[in-house]
């Protein structure tokens, strides 16, 4: 069973040997020397680490994700997110990235400094939770930053959806919004704050999964 990965805004290495996810890109918009974008129905599933790679077409991150878990009545979710060490790129992969996370922290202006934030090559300590959704199991919603192990760029991205695709291994649908700072700082303040995304309501959980690794 093949991995699968996700491309925005960036080339496809030509290591690459793991099958591209069905969904949708969009870059939307270049403020200063920050890049963003958004990609919709990113499959994500309990058994299968995915990966997505956003960047500017010359220099890139990874971000690499695992179902964590999902309400039906909430239409909301969580997903891990690793570093590096789980990446499918064998060797010097143009793309592998380490993870932070940065609680309660839903667009990236206010960042002037990514790298004051302890990055991993690990697992993040807690699952990340849809924006403005419950958070549930011990997940938090933040940002996901990202930073390139061999060039030393940044990114970040932030999970603004889920939808069951039950169907397939209990696989998710993500949807993300994306950051990529291409003059390899790691100041996303050239960035304007976003309208608050729709807060849900607490619902009945019908389905947990805490599945990692």
């Amino acid at each position: 069973m093949n991995a699968k990965r996700f491309l925005c805004g960036a080339q496809r290495p030509a290591t690459l040997a793991a099958a591209v996810v069905a969904g949708s890109c969009v870059a939307a918009a270049s403020h200063g020397a920050v890049v963003t974008g958004t990609m919709t129905d990113v499959g994500l599933n309990d058994f299968l680490l995915n990966s997505g790679v956003f960047g500017d077409g010359a220099n890139s991150v990874e971000f690499i994700a695992q179902f964590a878990w999902w309400s039906e009545p909430l239409a909301s979710g969580g997903m891990w997110s690793y570093g590096s060490k789980f990446s499918f790129e064998e060797g010097s992969s143009p793309s592998r990235s380490q993870v932070a996370f940065v609680p309660g922290l839903l667009d990236p202006s206010s960042i002037t400094d990514a790298s004051i934030y302890t990055y991993t090559a690990e697992s993040l300590s807690n699952s990340v939770a849809v924006t403005g959704g419950p958070e549930l199991f011990g997940s938090m919603s933040g940002l996901v930053l990202l930073r390139n192990e061999s060039t030393g760029h940044y990114g970040a991205l932030r999970l603004d959806g889920m939808l069951s695709h039950a169907f397939e291994f209990h696989a998710e649908g993500i949807d993300i919004t994306w950051w990529f700072q291409t003059d390899g700082t790691g100041d996303f303040s050239s960035v304007p704050a976003p309208a608050a995304a729709p807060l849900l309501l607490a619902a009945a959980l019908t389905r947990r999964r805490t599945r990692r690794r």
